[in-house]
């Protein structure tokens, strides 16, 4: 499972990748960032919804993986490498998951909506300025 970064640390949120989304998006970045966040939210839910339903399929697997670009791209580095993880245990064991492999995905997944809710924090802060 991967390590959980401290806040502070620059493994969880890269600076430099979010100045290079905001000069390339330019005015439209702030639109950028509500699609983010919005899409984010709903991609976790549908996580969270299946998982809470033992399914683990496709949709999971696409879902994660959305997570995981979409967040790396906007300098979310943390929440991509829990994506990541996710989308790599959920894809190899699609439509047959045993306890252990769904204890590890649930474990994910609150890690997910935990940092997602920091991501949500930084990204108002920055965009603030």
């Amino acid at each position: 499972m991967v390590a959980k970064p401290r806040l502070e640390s620059k493994n969880f949120f890269d600076d430099e990748a979010f100045q290079v989304m905001q000069n390339l998006m330019q005015e439209n970045f702030g639109r950028f960032l509500k699609i983010y966040i919005n899409s984010t939210t709903e991609l976790i839910q549908k996580i969270e919804s299946n998982l809470n339903k033992n399914i683990v399929d496709s949709n999971v697997v696409i879902a994660a993986h959305t997570i995981k670009s979409s967040s790396l791209q906007i300098g979310a580095v943390y929440l991509s490498d829990l994506a990541q993880e996710f989308e790599s245990i959920a894809a190899k064991n699609c439509d047959k998951v045993n306890t252990s492999e769904q204890k590890q995905l649930m474990n994910l997944k609150n890690e997910m909506i935990s940092s997602f809710a920091e991501v949500k924090k930084i990204l108002s802060k920055k965009n603030a300025r």
